[in-house]
């Protein structure tokens, strides 16, 4: 892959930080090497944009518009079409200011899957050779999985509420046409691409946890990640439900169950688990998932996860409400 030296500096264009990317870059980059970030997030204590900085030749940040960011959404809900417009404007203002900076001798780019089409509209990508970290399926592939699961539950509130334009969509085919490497951890985004280099997922620090009775879902509730799937089959099985973040799809969306709902940011959240489950349509990145696992707690998943087969982790497809009542019930009987 990529060799630095200083006949050929190589420019890391991101976003939000993922560990797996910030490791691979800390064993892939060199001296002459530049770093654009939306803001050093070590130095500002700022976890989601805590990249390692140390050893490139520079750093460069745009603290006021992540500042700018930060403002406009905290005046809009946490999920939903606003937000998703937000996030495009977003990086479309910091991919035009990361491409003012390069040089033309800096023909060597990696460039974080968020930004990548916007970089690509621009032009900058010609005559360069360029990696992606990919953070997601392609947008084109989401949105065709949203429309699977919004034709099976059209009443959703949320699984339509949102597409991007096509002329985005196609900008961001033709750039990962182009990619000499994409980089993931995600099994499912590794699939699809004949030039995938498949990253490690980081597994967090295990914690003692003696574990519970309820079945947990990790997720606020949205169609996108396998609420409606995950209801049906506990109407039927019975087990009671802690769910992790807000009832978003209605307010009465778990009636008739035994539910708990916890804060998104309960630290004590694996505490009362018998199981993780996450039966998502879509997931970037699975990271309850990882702390279960690390914790020793058993996970249902879908393959959109994007983790390998594993210890402790049972796989079912999406969409599928009797392989995850299967699987629950082949949890409860090994209880």
């Amino acid at each position: 892959m990529h060799a630095a030296d200083a006949e050929a500096p190589t420019v890391f264009m991101l976003d939000g930080m993922w560990p797996e990317f910030d490791h691979w870059i800390s064993t892939h980059h060199g001296p002459h090497d530049r770093l654009f970030l939306p803001l050093d997030g070590q130095r500002r204590a700022k976890p989601q944009y805590a990249w390692s900085t140390a050893g490139f030749a520079e750093v460069r940040t745009h603290p006021l518009l992540t500042l700018w960011r930060a403002w406009a959404a905290r005046r809009i809900a946490g999920q939903g079409a606003a937000r998703q417009r937000l996030a495009i404007r977003f990086r479309q203002r910091l991919a035009a200011a990361y491409v003012r900076h390069l040089r033309p001798h800096e023909r060597t780019l990696v460039i974080t899957q968020e930004l990548l089409p916007y970089v690509w509209e621009s032009g900058a990508l010609r005559g360069r050779r360029y990696s992606v970290l990919m953070t997601s399926l392609p947008m084109q592939a989401v949105q065709e999985q949203l429309d699977r699961a919004h034709q099976r539950h059209p009443y959703s509130r949320t699984l339509g509420d949102f597409r991007a334009a096509p002329a985005l969509l196609a900008s961001e085919q033709q750039a990962l046409a182009g990619a000499a490497c994409i980089l993931t951890p995600h099994t499912a985004v590794a699939a699809l691409f004949a030039q995938s280099v498949l990253l490690p997922w980081r597994m967090p620090a295990g914690r003692a946890v003696v574990g519970g009775q309820r079945i947990v879902f990790p997720a606020v509730t949205v169609g996108r990640k396998g609420a409606y799937e995950l209801r049906a089959a506990l109407r039927e099985l019975g087990l009671p439900l802690t769910v992790r973040g807000a009832v978003v799809e209605a307010p009465d969306f778990w009636d008739g169950l035994d539910v708990r709902v916890l804060p998104e940011s309960s630290p004590a959240w694996l505490d009362e688990a018998a199981a993780v489950v996450l039966p998502s349509w879509l997931e970037n990145r699975p990271g309850a998932l990882l702390q279960a696992l690390a914790a020793g707690i058993p996970v249902v998943a879908t393959p959109a996860c994007g983790l390998p087969p594993q210890p402790g982790l049972r796989l079912v497809p999406p969409g599928e409400v009797a392989a995850l009542r299967a699987a629950l019930s082949a949890l409860r009987e090994a209880a």
